[in-house]
C-alpha cells in the first residue's frame, strides 16, 4: 500500500493533473466562490443563447471535446482556442479517449481566436478563470456575446480545468466527465441552442 503522502501525490495527478493544477482548482473555486473572478451571466439569461463556444487554449483537447459533446447532445455549438494553431488536429490522446466515450474529433481542425466568428446569442464557455479574464477585459466578445466558466456548471463546482495535453488517460478521463457533467447541468437552461430535427 502507498504511504499517504504518495497516495495524495497520485490522487493530485489522476483527478487534477498534478499538484499545481490541485492547486489552481481549489484556489479557484475559493476565489470563486468569493466573487473575485469575472461573473457569468444570470441565470435568466442563459434561454437567450443559441450556441455554446468552447474556448481553450490550443483547441485541441478540451475545447473539441465539449463541442463534439455538445453536438451529440442536440445543441448548436463551436470551438476556438487563443492561442491555436489553426488547422491543427485534434491531441491523439483526446481523439482516442473521445472515441471510447462515443465521439469522434477525427474532422475536428483548431481555430485560432483571429478566425473566429461570433454571433449574437454565443455563451463563450471557457476553461480556466484567466482565459474567462482574457476574453471578457480585452473587448474580444461583441455586443450580445456572453462568456462564462464552463466549470462552474459541475458539481461541486470546478472553475479551473486543467489542460490534460500530455497527461494521463485518468486525467483525460475525469477531464471529459467534468465536461460530461457540467453540459448535463447547462443543457436544461439553453433551449434555444437545440438543432431542429
Amino acid at each position: 500500500m502507498k504511504p499517504n503522502n504518495e497516495y495524495t501525490l497520485y490522487q493530485m495527478l489522476e483527478k487534477y493533473g498534478g499538484k499545481r493544477a490541485w492547486l489552481r482548482a481549489h484556489a479557484s473555486r475559493l476565489m470563486d466562490s468569493l466573487g473575485f473572478l469575472p461573473p457569468g451571466p444570470p441565470k435568466f439569461k442563459f434561454a437567450e443563447f443559441r450556441r455554446l463556444v468552447f474556448v481553450c487554449q490550443g483547441n485541441i483537447c478540451r475545447s473539441p471535446y465539449g463541442e463534439a459533446r455538445a453536438c451529440q447532445l442536440g445543441i448548436l455549438s463551436a470551438s476556438f482556442g487563443l492561442n491555436a494553431d489553426t488547422g491543427r488536429e485534434a491531441n491523439l490522446s483526446a481523439t482516442r479517449i473521445a472515441k471510447q466515450r462515443g465521439l469522434t474529433l477525427d474532422s475536428h481542425r483548431a481555430k485560432h481566436l483571429s478566425k473566429f466568428s461570433f454571433e449574437t446569442g454565443d455563451l463563450v464557455l471557457t476553461f480556466e478563470p484567466q482565459q474567462l479574464a482574457q476574453l471578457t477585459s480585452s473587448g474580444v466578445l461583441p455586443d450580445g456575446v456572453v462568456a462564462d466558466l464552463l466549470g462552474r456548471w459541475c458539481s461541486p463546482t470546478f472553475p479551473y480545468l486543467h489542460d490534460p495535453y500530455g497527461l494521463s488517460d485518468t486525467y483525460f478521463t475525469a477531464c471529459f466527465d467534468r465536461i460530461d457533467q457540467a453540459l448535463t447541468h447547462l443543457i436544461p437552461f439553453i433551449p434555444s441552442a437545440f438543432l431542429p430535427r
